[in-house]
């Protein structure tokens, strides 16, 4: 016990070392001013605690149980000079946050606000400064364009960043109607992909249940493990379960591609629990690799209870599903499956012709070019749920989409309303 406890405090140190090499130790010198410093206890940090700085110019989100140890929380402001990022134009100060208690690492994602004053609507991103190279590094933030703002969800105990643009934007600018659309839903989104620029959003942060968006991350990690969607393998009964299901018998030879499409254009919940055993996995360790992903991601709000999405559990924001439904959409079979209107599937036991159609109604739409969609429907009530969720993705130039996701509608065809008006806002913005 003490030799794996003395192993413990040596990775804790080889990982405190490697980081000081490369993101700079937060020790302040004369080119450094404290702008704040507050000591966490136990009790803070089982609670959501929000850092403010420089007149609200950095805004640090520190979700409940990040951290287990007592912390000493710091915020700079960097006076000295860095090396330019190439290309870029730095539009904000420069800032190093860090986090000290006994070398931990943090157990969730850091939240970073950097607001700016460019009023102009062109991608914008976090830097991060590289002591090791003396170089600034691209981090994978959003740019919130309304709020004139950049977020980023880190997992380092402490940085050096600032918000950088193009000098010369050959991306897109993006000039917003005099008014942003109106939707029923309870909250909404669309993010410029590449960029991961806000163009339009509505109580983006709000957690809501999930539903059937759930099986983009259920699908999207059964292909981990299980790449060949050829395979012919077994229905089970053991798989039957309530809310959408195609009527497979028992024991019939199906392609793992027939479940793979079940589960995804039909949101069928017992070809997604196909997924789930024919993984190998155990529920509880599909649940675990679910979770650990979205963690990877940065994704704070994002919790998996079930991989079907009836357990209201499920819970996301529009602006985390937004992120998770472009990362679930990377391998082609997600693109695929995602964009097929009809399927039919045949069992190679019975014979049995099995046909299903999208969930989405406007999946043919002729307005859009779309890349991917998924649809999901939870009650509320004393199912727990929100309504009727949609996700789109939509592309507007060659390599170049938007995302659009809306949680909570009403009724399905406001889903399908609400969706279309935050999309065609987006597209008649972008230049």
């Amino acid at each position: 016990m003490k030799i794996k406890t003395n192993l413990n405090i040596k990775i804790i140190v080889w990982l405190v070392v490697i980081l000081t090499i490369f993101f700079g130790m937060p020790n302040l010198t004369s080119a450094e001013q404290l702008l704040h410093s507050q000591t966490l206890d136990q009790n803070s940090l089982n609670q959501l605690n929000y850092l403010t700085a420089d007149g609200g110019k950095i805004v640090i989100r520190l979700n409940p149980a990040t951290f287990t140890q007592n912390q000493l929380a710091e915020i700079k402001i960097i006076d000295e000079g860095r090396t330019e990022f190439s290309g870029y134009r730095r539009i904000t100060d420069i800032y190093r946050f860090s986090f000290s208690g006994m070398g931990e690492w943090p157990k969730r994602p850091i939240i970073i606000l950097l607001p700016h004053q460019d009023e102009i609507a062109t991608p914008k991103f976090i830097g991060l400064w590289n002591s090791g190279t003396q170089k600034w590094q691209k981090m994978d933030s959003i740019n919130l364009t309304n709020r004139r703002a950049a977020r980023l969800s880190t997992m380092l105990p402490f940085a050096t960043i600032a918000v950088f643009e193009k000098i010369n934007n050959d991306d897109f600018t993006f000039n917003a109607a005099a008014s942003a659309p109106s939707i029923s839903a309870k909250a909404g989104i669309v993010i410029e992909e590449r960029t991961k620029t806000v163009l339009f959003e509505k109580e983006s942060g709000k957690s809501l249940a999930q539903a059937s968006l759930t099986k983009l991350a259920t699908a999207r990690n059964f292909l981990k493990h299980k790449s060949n969607l050829s395979e012919l393998v077994s229905y089970s009964y053991l798989d039957n379960i309530g809310g959408a299901t195609v009527p497979f018998i028992n024991n019939d030879r199906l392609l793992m591609r027939d479940l793979f499409f079940a589960s995804l254009v039909a949101s069928a919940n017992n070809a997604t629990r196909s997924l789930e055993r024919l993984s190998g996995l155990s529920d509880a360790n599909y649940l675990a690799e679910l979770n650990n992903h979205a963690k990877y991601l940065g994704l704070t709000e994002t919790v998996f209870r079930d991989i079907t999405g009836l357990n209201p559990g499920n819970q996301t924001t529009a602006l985390e599903m937004a992120v998770l439904a472009s990362d679930s959409l990377k391998p082609l079979a997600m693109l695929q499956a995602t964009t097929t209107h009809q399927y039919a599937a045949r069992g190679h036991s019975t014979g049995r012709i099995y046909a299903f159609s999208n969930t989405n109604e406007i999946l043919n739409s002729p307005h859009y070019y779309i890349t991917g969609s998924k649809t999901g429907y939870l009650p509320d009530g004393s199912y727990g749920g929100d309504g009727y969720n949609l996700m789109m993705r939509v592309r507007y130039q060659t390599g170049k989409e938007i995302i659009g996701v809306v949680l909570g509608s009403p009724t399905r065809d406001q889903s399908y309303q609400d969706v279309q008006n935050i999309l065609n806002y987006s597209l008649n913005g972008l230049k």
